[in-house]
């Protein structure tokens, strides 16, 4: 069985060992339940307009018998600081959402006491956006899911996601 999984940065995050991934227990799990091998394809995804395109050609290029699309809350629902000071300040903006991006990257900086003090102010003083407006998600997710469905011959789950892990505005 092939099965390809359009996931989030999770997914392919370097610093996990494949062994420890969702994907791959799943696939372990699954070769167990079924009694065959299976050979997943990973793919982290954003619901740019060219999603459902992708998603296409990667169906006929790896000829999955299973998709699972993974629906992230963080595409509508995490507000970010650097996002919103982007979209206020625009190009004059740009370098300081840089280098917030780049510090909460850093585990040793954007784990501190500090940090994450910082953080909520910045959020409570200046608000965050999000990636994506939910309209534009939504739009995007059944745009995919069509371009899915219209293969007969290939299964679709869809996973949403929660609130996340942790309450950011706490």
């Amino acid at each position: 069985m092939k099965l390809l999984r359009l996931g989030n940065s999770d997914d392919i995050d370097p610093s996990v060992p494949d062994d420890q991934k969702n994907w791959y227990v799943a696939g372990k799990v699954l070769e167990e339940a079924i009694g065959e091998p299976v050979e997943t394809v990973v793919k982290a995804i954003w619901p740019g307009e060219e999603l459902p395109r992708k998603v296409s050609e990667w169906i006929d290029e790896y000829r999955p018998d299973v998709v699972f699309l993974k629906v992230t809350w963080v595409w509508y629902g995490y507000e970010s600081v650097p996002r919103r000071i982007e979209r206020i300040f625009g190009r004059a903006g740009k370098p300081v959402a840089r280098a917030g991006l780049r510090a909460a990257k850093r585990p040793r900086l954007a784990h501190t006491w500090w940090f994450r003090t910082g953080r909520r102010a910045a959020h409570r003083v200046i608000g965050g956006d999000t990636q994506w407006h939910s309209d534009a998600v939504l739009e995007t997710m059944e745009a995919t899911i069509r371009k899915v469905v219209a293969r007969e011959n290939v299964a679709l789950l869809v996973k949403g996601t929660g609130g996340g892990r942790r309450n950011e505005e706490r």
